[in-house]
């Protein structure tokens, strides 16, 4: 999340720095991706590009912008939901709100260095039902500094990340992040087609939308996106490979896995100082099922529904099974 400085050369042969930067402005994550393994400058644009998108959202609302990335990186914290899908599909709008996930064990580590590092005024709120998560949290914490807002969600209890939540919103178009090292957007496959799954969660019996939901399905349908319970209701959609498919109710997902973008924010080689012994979040992911309605008859031993689930697991044994 610092801000990487532009390279002195142009990335296309024939056109200008300039005029490579305002095209690199309209990439997408999956794109910006592609062009990081073009060659040693692709790789420095990718990383320009990227941090400076995420400066210009975050940077005007701290005094210290890069004491704040410290407290990230100190805290193992992340920034998720729309603000990171708006940095990695920046057709998509910055919100006004933007959520900063924290573990479990350092949520008042992050709080109170907002509150007395950077003079953010707190607000604390009893949560009710919401259309946001599946498991909102007993309070709502929200921070403002003049027309700036932060949500400040923790992560699971016993747990070293803060990802949990993150696989349990209610859109799986926010199931994305960003941290001072790392990203990872888990359904860009969906997301640069504009389309979103609805967690099952949120559902009420048969399949109906409750009244909550419908204001977000509003917005996010007349945005253009394409929102359902299942990716098999879309026109086109391929066929269900079950477990090992994108977004079908019994696809086990992890951060990091084959469907998401994901990777380092810095320059390939380079690495933010060491403030801690171990970076928790390439220790460890989350493993998640979205559960819900099956595909079909021949979706997961022909069971019409599944209950969906997520759990701690080692990057390690991720990579290796």
């Amino acid at each position: 999340m610092l801000v990487v400085p532009w390279p002195d050369a142009p990335l296309f042969p024939g056109i200008d720095i300039d005029t490579s930067i305002a095209l690199l402005a309209h990439f997408d994550i999956d794109a910006l991706v592609r062009v990081r393994f073009w060659n040693h400058l692709g790789d420095q644009y990718t990383s320009a590009t990227l941090t400076r998108r995420i400066a210009f959202m975050l940077s005007p609302a701290f005094s210290d912008y890069e004491a704040f990335v410290h407290e990230l990186q100190l805290t193992s914290s992340v920034v998720g939901g729309q603000a990171a899908l708006h940095v990695f599909h920046p057709s998509e709008p910055a919100p006004r709100v933007i959520a900063i996930y924290t573990p479990h064990r350092t949520f008042f580590h992050v709080l109170g260095y907002l509150v007395h590092q950077e003079d953010f005024e707190l607000r604390i709120t009893a949560c009710e039902a919401s259309p946001i998560a599946d498991e909102p949290p007993p309070l709502e914490v929200t921070l403002t500094k003049g027309r700036y807002s932060f949500l400040l969600v923790p992560g699971a209890k016993e747990s070293p990340t803060p990802l949990h939540p993150l696989v349990s919103m209610w859109n799986s178009a926010l199931c994305a992040y960003f941290g001072p090292n790392s990203f990872c957007d888990a359904y860009t496959g969906l997301n640069e087609h504009s389309r979103g799954l609805i967690h099952p969660s949120r559902l009420a019996l048969h399949g109906q939308l409750p009244a909550d939901l419908g204001a977000l399905i509003r917005t996010w349908t007349a945005r253009g996106w394409a929102l359902s319970n299942t990716p098999s209701a879309w026109v086109g959609a391929t066929p269900c490979r079950g477990a090992v498919s994108i977004g079908c109710a019994a696809a086990v997902r992890f951060f990091g896995d084959a469907h998401c973008t994901s990777g380092v924010l810095l320059p390939l080689g380079e690495t933010l100082p060491r403030s801690v012994g171990v970076d928790l979040l390439q220790e460890y992911s989350v493993v998640w099922w979205r559960g819900g309605r099956t595909c079909g008859g021949g979706c997961h031993y022909g069971e019409t529904s599944i209950t969906g689930g997520k759990r701690l697991c080692l990057r390690s044994v991720l990579i290796t099974t």
